[in-house]
């Protein structure tokens, strides 16, 4: 996951390991140097390589969580977890309805 500032710029990258495997990237900050931080409790570097077409490749382990940023901007590091509620009603644009309402 990641998001682009008004600017067009990427702050972080935010990577959720599922399996393990390694982990491939392109590097979104071709000017600058990265760093990829380990989320276990702890802000821990993980070492990484730059590859072939600018690729960032790094080594996961299962179910653990990753960031990747700029160097010196690893305070930006930390992800944003947006809530939702279900919305289950039906919704109304002028005569067209998407949904159904409750008979029961």
């Amino acid at each position: 996951a990641s998001e682009r500032g008004k600017d067009g710029s990427i702050p972080a990258i935010f990577i959720e390991s599922l399996k393990g495997n390694d982990c491939k990237v392109v590097n979104p900050w071709l000017e600058s140097e990265v760093v990829v931080l380990v989320k276990d409790g702890k802000k821990n570097h993980v070492r990484h390589q730059i590859q072939n077409k600018n690729v960032i490749v790094h080594k996961t382990s299962l179910n653990q969580n990753y960031f990747m940023v700029k160097k010196g901007m690893e305070a930006l590091a930390e992800p944003k977890v947006y809530k939702g509620i279900p919305n289950d009603s039906p919704k109304l644009f002028f005569e067209a309805m998407l949904g159904k309402t409750r008979n029961f």
